[in-house]
């Protein structure tokens, strides 16, 4: 698409709430959505290594040794039952990630865009008409995988077990399986009845994680809610992964 560079009027708003979500993210504890009383997930030690028995932590450092791919990840959480509150959400991150020759991001966060390249950073709020933010920030690493996988993967990865290979989004991967100790500590931390599904597939050539599927249920006096993340990575190292720096005399659709 081609136009003028010229300063947002609008959607602003939409920017500043990306940026709340990256404030949030740099914090420590993570609170669900959609479960009763705002429950806050333990976090538990990990440990093994990938393609054994159990799931290694820290394996999203790995999508850094690409030399590109594209990204999904979706949140989304409810509450139901007598009282149930309107706190329902559904949030979509996706982008594309450079790392080789030189270190390039595209993110879109619930429609806000960013583009990073180097150390400068633009961002829009439609995709079309952008402004420059100066120097790129550390914080919006939040936006990328490594952030969110590890706080719903590392922090069980002991209750994690292979369950063989399989292929997902074109990658021969090793499939793990979140098994009923997972549901059995959430209940028991948080109070609740809940219970807590997941599987993982990771890359076996290169042990980076290429999708992932987590759902918690929980409930208690009469009310309930339920939060779900997925995570798909795709088109590794695809020579037509671009991020191309917006410019007056070019805007990336």
């Amino acid at each position: 698409m081609i136009g003028k560079i010229r300063r947002p009027r609008r959607g602003l708003l939409a920017i500043g709430v990306a940026l709340a979500f990256v404030a949030a993210g740099c914090g420590g504890s993570t609170s669900t959505p959609g479960l009763p009383g705002g429950v806050t997930l333990p976090t538990i030690p990990g440990g093994g290594a990938v393609g054994t028995g159990s799931l290694s932590q820290g394996i999203a450092a790995n999508l850094d040794t690409l030399n590109s791919y594209k990204f999904t990840e979706t949140m989304s959480g409810s509450s139901f039952g007598a009282q149930a509150t309107s706190d329902s959400s559904g949030t979509t991150i996706s982008g594309t990630v450079i790392n080789k020759p030189d270190q390039r991001e595209w993110i879109n966060f619930a429609g806000s865009q960013f583009i990073v390249i180097g150390t400068q950073e633009w961002m829009s709020s439609d995709g079309t008409t952008w402004m420059s933010a100066g120097a790129a920030v550390s914080a919006f690493d939040a936006y990328l995988p490594g952030k969110l996988y590890g706080t719903w993967f590392d922090a069980y990865s002991t209750g994690y077990q292979a369950a063989g290979e399989e292929t997902q989004n074109g990658v021969a991967c090793i499939h793990y399986k979140g098994n009923s100790s997972l549901g059995n500590m959430y209940s028991a931390i948080a109070g609740v009845n809940g219970t807590f599904t997941a599987d993982l597939w990771v890359a076996k050539d290169g042990g980076y994680p290429v999708k992932g599927v987590l759902a918690i249920t929980a409930s208690a006096g009469g009310q309930g809610g339920s939060f779900g993340y997925t995570l798909d990575v795709t088109n590794v190292n695809d020579a037509t992964n671009a991020v191309a720096q917006p410019s007056v005399d070019a805007i990336p659709t």
